[in-house]
């Protein structure tokens, strides 16, 4: 395979009855800098609340499967930007 590159989603890399392309899991964050505006935590409940101190923190590390658009819309729509969608 000199001068080649191996695609590593070939179906030749999986076992049998494998998906040949995986879901990457997405994280997000809230880094310093948070003004409490609750914006995040209005738009998108299901991924982001206030924590004892009022800062907007993720509900998990990793964003659920099939909301990875809402966390980026977040992470737009924070006013200081420290949403981030990695």
């Amino acid at each position: 395979m000199q001068g080649q590159q191996r695609d590593i989603f070939s179906p030749s890399r999986h076992t049998k009855g494998e998906s040949a392309t995986r879901r990457i899991p997405h994280e997000s964050k809230v880094i310093e800098g948070c003004i409490s505006c609750g914006l995040c935590t209005e738009e998108f409940p299901d991924l982001f609340v206030m924590n004892d101190e009022g800062i907007a923190q993720p509900v998990l590390p990793q964003v659920p499967a099939g909301k990875e658009g809402e966390a980026r819309q977040a992470a737009e729509d924070c006013p200081v930007s420290v949403i981030i969608v990695e």
